[in-house]
């Protein structure tokens, strides 16, 4: 059984990666009980982490936020870093925060606007430009108090919220919500892994470089919350590996294989690719670096459904040349390995 958390009326539930609403209530104990520590931070932070090891891309910004307050604090007391690493750390920190609370709101107004509508102190706003524009760097103590302050905040404007909307789920609904969920985070998931790939065929080192490039809306999203610390190789490897085993477990799902294909259909820059490839000298193969997705995929017995989806595209008149032209290349490629 897993928590569902009621929004305004039944339509808008969600389902959530705790097991029920008593198991979200130790972490909230964990973190903000009269007993609360060092230990029962480390507990709910390894709690947090599995709960975003269920949900992935659809984890809520909340969670996201309290996650990310938490890691930092405990690295900040149990590491003997340098003070400036330190600080590096917790700048970087500011800045995830307030972009995961400021994707709980799905608005387009400015972080001030968002920070006096949530009740957030707007200092926070200016240390998160101060660190974000190469200014002065705040010290260790300001950080410190910061982020003492924004893990007090997230009580009250998450998990007090949601303890008193909450309520346990019937394994009909669970059913139901984790199909759509798997459904939405797979195809974030390949998005993410569209634009990232697309950065690599393009010889890009990082994800700032891509997103200059690549106007994909949902895909710029992602990034803003990614990690930008890691190389696109490392990422894209990290993604992979995330695809495969949201499939893992959610293999139960009847049309599996029909939402994992429609999903791949979303990866325009790898269908098109190979089209456009012989015009970009500077490139590098688009066969080398989906080599390992195209193997997973054989490995799921996914081929067979994506093969004929690209068929699909490669004689709808209606698609554009490129993605007609790649889509006819992948299944010479899907039907050469299969005969080798």
């Amino acid at each position: 059984m897993f928590g569902i958390l009621v929004k305004n009326r039944p339509s808008h539930s969600l389902v959530g990666a705790w097991k029920n609403k008593l198991e979200f209530r130790q972490v909230f104990d964990w973190i903000y009980g009269n007993f609360a520590s060092q230990s029962t931070y480390r507990k709910s932070l390894n709690r947090l982490k599995m709960w975003k090891g269920r949900l992935m891309s659809l984890t809520p910004g909340g969670i996201m936020a309290t996650l990310t307050i938490l890691e930092v604090t405990l690295k900040d007391k149990e590491s003997n870093l340098a003070e400036n690493d330190l600080r590096t750390m917790y700048s970087t920190a500011i800045v995830r925060f307030l972009n995961y609370i400021h994707s709980t709101t799905r608005s387009a107004k400015s972080l001030y606007s968002v920070a006096k509508e949530l009740g957030l102190s707007p200092y926070v706003v200016d240390l998160r430009h101060s660190c974000s524009h190469g200014q002065t760097m705040p010290s260790l103590r300001t950080f410190r108090q910061v982020f003492s302050y924004l893990l007090n905040w997230l009580k009250s404007f998450y998990w007090e919220p949601q303890l008193k909307i909450m309520q346990n789920a019937k394994i009909e609904d669970v059913k139901r919500n984790n199909k759509t969920a798997f459904e939405r985070n797979l195809r974030m998931l390949f998005i993410a892994y569209d634009g990232v790939t697309e950065g690599l065929r393009r010889k890009k080192e990082t994800l700032e470089e891509i997103s200059q490039e690549i106007v994909n809306k949902e895909f710029l999203q992602w990034a803003e919350n990614a990690s930008e610390c890691d190389k696109l190789s490392e990422i894209a490897e990290n993604l992979l590996s995330s695809i495969f085993a949201a499939v893992s477990a959610e293999q139960q799902v009847r049309e599996i294989a029909q939402l994992f294909t429609e999903a791949f259909l979303e990866c325009d820059n790898l269908i098109k690719s190979p089209a456009i490839e012989n015009e970009a000298e500077d490139s590098v193969s688009v066969t080398e670096i989906h080599q390992m997705f195209f193997r997973k995929t054989a490995e799921w017995a996914f081929i067979p459904n994506c093969l004929t989806a690209l068929i699909d595209v490669a004689e709808d008149p209606l698609e554009n040349r490129p993605r007609r032209l790649g889509a006819a290349f992948w299944c010479e490629r899907l039907i050469e390995s299969f005969l080798a």
